[in-house]
C-alpha cells in the first residue's frame, strides 16, 4: 500500500526575511530591537 505524501508547500522569502535570516545567522541571540536595527526598521 502506498501512501500519498503532499510535500509542504515553501513560502518566498523576501528581502526582509533574508536580512532577518542573515542577522540571525551572525548572532543568534540578539533582541528584537537590535535585529530590527541591524535590518533597518
Amino acid at each position: 500500500m502506498t501512501l500519498a505524501y503532499d510535500e509542504p508547500a515553501m513560502a518566498d522569502l523576501d528581502e526582509v526575511d533574508r536580512a532577518l535570516i542573515d542577522a540571525l545567522v551572525a548572532d543568534g541571540r540578539a533582541s528584537y530591537a537590535a535585529l530590527a536595527r541591524r535590518i533597518g526598521m
